[in-house]
């Protein structure tokens, strides 16, 4: 048997075993992180429904390949350990609520792609919102990262149904929802009206998801906000002037929701109404990414072009893009043997810049994660594991928050939420886009920027009041037909006042003549008129004839 001092002995020099075996065991796995490429590594599967001009399979298919192939060459060893499947539908789809209509039926081999994968999984998407909302809801259940590029707004916000969705898009709802809101704080606007084509066949999802995002945000504060909201189809160009015509007296401040094809009809009509001169403003929301050669239509040319302000998100720098839109058009012909020739304006816009934009970040997160994070690299190299994959999505999304990324393009800041917060514009555009105020989104606050912020019809710094001086129905002042009356009776009241005072002034000397003219005056006013010599006399009379009445009784006495 071994004494209890051999047997510490024993202990310790175990313990001094494992130590260095441990410290070994690091050593060799920092040699193979450092050295040796990522093994396995994690999945990037893109969701595509073909259909939608700007974010069809041959637009955004490209582009995600010309990001991974940039990617490859600031980050050589992390794209070897990214591997890449494509999910998509050759639709037709027109609309938004087609788009989501075709996901439906790929939902099916989506799950089945799905299935065949092992590790950890980010979803990829450029669809519109509603599409997105249903993938959101499955990368929910599947605690997957979903990155969108296109859909936006504040149903993304509700991190309860969408925990894992990161909102990279150019178009920021919620941004451009806070500006319009600082606007109406700036002047002292809380009367506002809502003009909402969403009946229009062909509505913009920009559009609509902004009216119904404003909506929300402004009816949260019934006792500072009065909103009218009216719902209607564009197209139906019958319907817009009544539509003005009640909005008239409603309110002055007009938000304006649909495409900028009827912008002149819409300016028209309310000219013929009477609501361009100055006393009314309207406010249309618009992607960053329309283009200026709106300015080239007849209704920019016009004076009731004076009461428009168009807003929308900052818009990126083509100029800086221009080489970049080059190679995405050459690898779609290339790569996708397209035979007709892909319009730049299909390249050239923020949505597609986004999708590329979403490629680059993601890959610069797995960078900093592969390399700063071991417990990331064993969490991606373990196949099988859903408690492990749950943790690699959670790392995954801490990366992504609360953080500014520097890009070619520019710098991308993602808040708390993991939303993509843009700056947002507010431009005049009589004759020519005019930047007037600036959002700023890290600093939330909305400033005049540029001299044309006072330019206002009326004259400078002359804004639309909230309401007019009597109301919108004219309560808020006395009728004419009262005011009448009342000005009378003031006229009548200051006669009768005047000759009130007027007689109070002369009674005492009217009842004195009167007095006198009766002969009626008292004793009092007898004594007051008489003289002082005539009272001693009278004293004096008095006396002699009292002193010839005792002198005859004397006599009499003596007789």
């Amino acid at each position: 048997m071994c004494s209890k001092r051999a047997r510490r002995q024993m202990g310790r020099t175990a313990n001094i075993g494992v130590v260095s075996m441990w410290k070994l065991f690091k050593l060799v796995l920092t040699i193979c992180l450092t050295v040796c490429p990522y093994s396995h590594g994690l999945n990037v599967v893109s969701v595509i429904i073909r259909g939608f001009k700007w974010y069809q399979y041959e637009t955004i298919a490209p582009t995600y390949d010309v990001a991974f192939d940039d990617a490859n060459v600031t980050f050589p060893s992390l794209t070897e350990s990214v591997t890449r499947r494509t999910v998509f539908r050759l639709g037709q789809s027109n609309t938004c609520d087609d788009e989501a209509e075709e996901l439906h039926k790929t939902l099916g081999e989506l799950l089945r792609v799905l299935a065949t994968l092992d590790g950890p999984t980010v979803l990829l998407t450029p669809g519109c919102t509603l599409m997105a909302t249903t993938l959101g809801d499955l990368a929910r259940e599947l605690n997957l990262p979903l990155i969108i590029s296109t859909a936006g707004g504040a149903t993304f916000l509700d991190k309860e149904r969408f925990p894992t969705v990161l909102s990279l898009g150019y178009t920021d709802h919620d941004s451009v929802c806070e500006a319009a809101v600082a606007m109406l704080e700036m002047y002292n606007w809380t009367i506002v009206s809502l003009l909402c084509g969403d009946l229009y066949r062909f509505a913009n999802a920009l559009t609509v998801t902004a009216c119904r995002t404003l909506e929300s945000r402004l009816r949260q504060q019934p006792q500072t906000y009065q909103v009218n909201k009216i719902v209607y189809d564009p197209e139906r160009t019958e319907d817009l002037p009544p539509i003005l015509q009640r909005v008239k007296s409603q309110s002055r401040i007009i938000f304006i929701y649909f495409d900028m094809n009827f912008l002149e009809f819409f300016l028209d009509t309310a000219t013929a109404l009477n609501m361009t001169n100055g006393d009314y403003v309207f406010l249309l929301a618009q992607s960053s990414f329309f283009t200026r050669a709106n300015l080239s239509r007849s209704w920019a040319q016009k004076p009731s072009a004076k009461a428009l302000i168009i807003y929308s998100n900052v818009a990126p720098n083509w100029q800086l893009n221009s080489a970049l839109v080059d190679t995405i058009i050459a690898l779609s012909h290339q790569r996708y043997a397209l035979n007709t020739t892909i319009p730049r304006d299909l390249i050239a816009n923020a949505l597609n810049l986004a999708a590329y934009e979403a490629v680059i970040c993601l890959t610069m997160v797995l960078n900093s994660l592969f390399q700063v994070s071991p417990t990331f690299v064993r969490l991606a190299s373990s196949p099988g594991g859903r408690y492990l994959h749950e943790r690699a999505t959670e790392q995954i999304l801490q990366q992504f928050r609360n953080r500014t990324f520097t890009l070619k393009s520019g710098k991308i800041f993602i808040d708390a939420s993991g939303a993509r917060r843009v700056n947002v514009q507010f431009m005049r555009a009589y004759e020519e886009y005019r930047l007037g105020w600036m959002y700023d989104v890290e600093s939330a606050t909305l400033a005049r920027i540029m001299a044309v912020a006072d330019l206002w019809p009326l004259g400078a710094s002359i804004a639309p009041k909230n309401s007019p001086d009597c109301g919108f129905r004219m309560d808020g002042c006395p009728s004419s037909s009262a005011l009448t009356r009342l000005k009378s009776v003031e006229a009548v009241s200051s006669v009768a006042l005047v000759l009130l005072v007027g007689s109070l002034l002369a009674s005492p000397f009217i009842y004195r003549s009167l007095r006198r003219r009766k002969g009626i005056m008292d004793y009092s006013d007898t004594w007051w008129s008489l003289e002082s010599s005539q009272m001693r006399n009278r004293h004096a009379g008095e006396s002699e004839r009292w002193s010839n009445i005792r002198q005859i009784k004397d006599s009499l006495v003596q007789r």
